[in-house]
């Protein structure tokens, strides 16, 4: 009954760790801005939403046991759906070519997965230096 429970909470953490990062990347595409130079301000925000967000998603994810290979898995899937989620409709709706979206994948997956996995580690230490005590 235990083990049951322990994989159905991992999968759903797969899951999440599969569909947010892709929802996450489609949402920041379309509010990055189009044109002239970006305002300090501007861009101290989208460090923050880069980095400091996939790490606080990652330690929510955290709380359940998983294996950090298939989490690491699971959100470059989802960055890679969410690439091409967004390819697909920037060339249908605004008629814009995405060439180069391997290239896309490899910059999301590498903004996200590692804030990710890092707020996943800590959440894991976190509860593992818990549990000896």
């Amino acid at each position: 009954m235990k083990s049951d429970q322990l994989a159905k909470s991992s999968m759903i953490v797969y899951v999440l760790a599969g569909v947010v990062p892709g929802m996450y990347y489609v949402a920041l595409q379309h509010l990055s801005p189009q044109g002239p130079p970006l305002r300090p301000l501007f861009v101290l925000l989208f460090l923050f939403l880069w980095l400091i967000v996939p790490a606080i998603f990652g330690f929510v994810l955290g709380r359940r046991r998983a294996s950090p290979i298939l989490v690491a898995v699971s959100a470059f899937g989802g960055v890679c759906l969410g690439v091409i989620a967004n390819a697909i409709y920037d060339f249908e709706v605004n008629n814009i070519d995405h060439n180069l979206f391997p290239f896309e994948i490899l910059l999301g997956a590498i903004l996200i997965v590692p804030g990710m996995l890092c707020g996943w580690a800590t959440r894991q230490l976190r509860y593992r230096g818990k549990r000896k005590e």
